[in-house]
């Protein structure tokens, strides 16, 4: 029960900064920008809970299987959270790049033909 306590809030910070970022994500961001980054976001956060969940089970599969650390199906349980936490950070990376809509600024009244 410890090691759960321990993992979870190693990983709290991070957390309260993705739960953050996807409010002010979806509530300031327009357009593409708003997709991209909530996406981002979001798979951030499944990568953080799958990352702590490797964490937590990783002793009990080792010992459960009698699996060497340096086994090749250790490394392919941490595949999902590194590929999501990858494609997290490309797509915030393409929610900041993706330009705004263009505003067409407001140009002077018409003049009244007299």
């Amino acid at each position: 029960m410890t090691n759960v306590l321990s993992a979870v809030l190693f990983r709290l910070p991070e957390v309260i900064v993705l739960v953050v970022g996807l409010v002010l994500i979806g509530t300031r961001a327009t357009g593409p920008r708003r997709s991209l980054g909530l996406i981002g976001c979001a798979s951030l956060l499944v990568s953080t809970v799958l990352g702590t969940a490797y964490a937590y089970l990783l002793p009990y599969v080792v010992t459960t299987l009698d699996l060497p650390l340096a086994s090749p199906v250790v490394s392919l349980l941490a595949l999902p959270g590194v590929v999501t936490g990858v494609v997290g950070v490309a797509l915030l990376i393409a929610a900041v790049c993706v330009r705004a809509p263009q505003q067409i600024p407001a140009g002077p009244p018409p003049a009244r033909a007299r």
